[in-house]
């Protein structure tokens, strides 16, 4: 048995199944119109969100739209405004 609720969080949900089993668990998500909030190194996630945040080491934070034809390495962050 398991619940169909509306928020969930996603700490490392991923990283230790291949990318066909990632790509197959979003998708369930989506159909089920959850919203998700992931936690994550893996840049195929950015695929199944519209925001980032980025937090540096200095306590300085930074939401922003994800490219999708960016990876997390090409993104420059300008926390100084933050």
């Amino acid at each position: 048995m398991y619940f169909v609720v509306d928020d969930v969080v996603l700490d490392e949900a991923t990283s230790q199944v291949g990318v066909a089993m990632e790509r197959h668990l979003y998708s369930m998500c989506a159909q089920l119109k959850m919203t998700v909030l992931s936690v994550g190194h893996r840049d195929s996630l950015r695929e199944f969100h519209q925001l980032e945040l980025h937090i540096d080491n200095s306590g300085g934070w930074q939401i922003q739209p994800i490219d999708s034809g960016t990876t997390n390495d090409q993104i420059s962050i300008d926390l100084e405004s933050v």
